[in-house]
């Protein structure tokens, strides 16, 4: 899982790399990362990755029951 220094560390890529707007989304995306755990205790990562990993659960039960496996 990603931490904030990681998210920092693409803005900073997306500086060197000459695309600004990828660096200030990115560092913007740590800085509100960062935000919501100090003030409310609230892991973004830890929300977020639960809905990015569900997908490919979803996709192998409907292989599963296409092929009659449920």
């Amino acid at each position: 899982m990603p931490s904030s220094t990681d998210q920092v560390d693409d803005g900073v890529v997306g500086f060197v790399a000459g695309h600004p707007l990828l660096g200030l989304l990115a560092t913007g995306l740590a800085l509100v990362a960062a935000l919501l755990n100090a003030a409310f205790g609230m892991c973004l990562g830890c929300r977020l990755y639960p809905l990015v990993s569900q997908p490919s659960q979803i996709a192998s039960n409907r292989k599963d029951f296409v092929n009659g496996s449920l």
